[in-house]
C-alpha cells in the first residue's frame, strides 16, 4: 500500500508536517508540566509509539500508513485504561509507567532504525529490540510501583520534553537538541515536584481541619 504522502502536493505536506509538529509539541507540553495526573494520555502514547516502531515503514516522523495504525491502537488502549482504572488504580499507574518505558525505548531503538526488507536479519533485529522494550518498560514499571510520584514525574518530563524536541525538529544529534531537552526536563520535573508539595501541604491541612474538634459540641 502506497504511502498517502507520497501523493500529496508539496503545500498539503506542509501543513500535514505542520499539524503533526503542533500536535507533538502540545501532547509533550502535557506531559512535561503535568503527565503524573495524566496517566491516560502516558499509557496511549506508550502504546501508540510501540506500534508506530513495529510497523514497517520509511524514516519520515509524517508517515501517515505508521500515524494512523498507532492513532487507532492509541485509541483502543484509552478504553482499556479507563477500564483497567476504574477497577485498580495502582495497576494502572503501574502500566502507564511500563508504557512510559516502552516510549523511551522505542526512541533509543528508532534512532539506530534502518529500513530493511523483511527477512531473518529484521525479525532477529525486531526480536532483540523487543527484548530492550520490554526491559526498559518493566524496569520504569517497577520504579513506579516502589516510588509511584517520582516515577511519574521523571519519566513523563523525560518524554514531554522529548516530544517537544521532535515537535520542534531540531536534529536529534545537536547540541542545541540536548540542551532544550535537558532544560524542557528539569523545567517539567520543578513543576510537577511543585504541584504535588501543594498537594500534600492541602491534604495536610484538611486532615488537620478534620481532626480538630468542632467548638459547637465541646462547648456544653
Amino acid at each position: 500500500m502506497p504511502n498517502p504522502t507520497e501523493t500529496m502536493d508539496p503545500a498539503t505536506l506542509t501543513l500535514f508536517t505542520i499539524a503533526v509538529a503542533i500536535l507533538m509539541c502540545a501532547v509533550g507540553l502535557a506531559l512535561l508540566l503535568a503527565g503524573r495526573r495524566l496517566l491516560w494520555l502516558l499509557f496511549s502514547l506508550g502504546v501508540a509509539a510501540l506500534v508506530f516502531w513495529l510497523v514497517e515503514g520509511g524514516e519520515s516522523p509524517t508517515d501517515t500508513n505508521r500515524l494512523i495504525i498507532a492513532a487507532v491502537a492509541a485509541l483502543a488502549a484509552l478504553v482499556v485504561f479507563i477500564l483497567l482504572n476504574r477497577i485498580t488504580k495502582p495497576i494502572a499507574a503501574a502500566l502507564s509507567a511500563f508504557f512510559g518505558g516502552l516510549i523511551i525505548a522505542t526512541v533509543v531503538l528508532d534512532m539506530y532504525r534502518q529500513p530493511t526488507e523483511f527477512n531473518i536479519e529484521r525479525i532477529q533485529d525486531v526480536s532483540l529490540g523487543l527484548i530492550f522494550v520490554l526491559v526498559m518498560g518493566i524496569v520504569a514499571a517497577g520504579l513506579a510501583v516502589r516510588w509511584p510520584n517520582d516515577a511519574l514525574i521523571n519519566l513523563s518530563a523525560v518524554i514531554g520534553a522529548a516530544l517537544v524536541v521532535a515537535g520542534l525538529q531540531i536534529n536529534a544529534n545537536s547540541a542545541l537538541a540536548a540542551i532544550v531537552w535537558l532544560a524542557l526536563t528539569l523545567l517539567g520535573v520543578i513543576v510537577q515536584y511543585a504541584q504535588l508539595q501543594r498537594e500534600r501541604r492541602k491534604r495536610r491541612a484538611d486532615a488537620a481541619r478534620l481532626a480538630l474538634p468542632n467548638p459547637q459540641t465541646t462547648l456544653l
